[in-house]
């Protein structure tokens, strides 16, 4: 709605407004697992930015994960979140990257390039891909 972020409980129909933003800016499009939740910001000269916010918090506050830049030629929707983990596409020169950070620790990090139908998501803490025709789960793990 709006432009901000609303979270809508459906036992109840009420409805709470999660994220304020400036009339200038909006919510592109986001992912969300019960408290946590992930989105693509965009403002009107079309720079986007990946925010999460943590609802359990104290004092919930949107923390920005990556740099703002305009739209490229190529951009992918896909995102998703698990606990602990938040993943995205990217592009970088010409390839598809798989992007991610350690919602507890802070840290985003590169996964290595991925094919766009690679990418399907979470299951539970294991990050769900297509490999060759078929659905594999990988823990994340991250090497220096």
């Amino acid at each position: 709605m709006d432009g901000d972020l609303y979270e809508y409980v459906i036992s109840s129909g009420s409805t709470r407004k999660i994220l304020d933003l400036p009339y200038t800016s909006y919510v592109e499009r986001f992912v969300f697992n019960g408290n946590q939740a992930l989105w693509k910001q965009r403002n009107f000269d079309q720079y986007g930015k990946n925010v999460y916010l943590n609802l359990d918090a104290v004092n919930p506050q949107p923390t920005d994960l990556t740099l703002p830049v305009i739209q490229g030629k190529s951009e992918y929707r896909q995102m998703s979140i698990s606990k602990r983990y938040a993943v995205w596409l990217e592009t970088s020169g010409d390839k598809v990257m798989l992007m991610g950070v350690d919602l507890e620790l802070g840290n985003a990090f590169n996964l290595g390039a991925i094919k766009v139908a690679q990418f399907v998501g979470f299951n539970g803490e294991k990050l769900a891909l297509v490999i060759d025709d078929k659905l594999v789960y990988r823990n994340i793990v991250r090497s220096n």
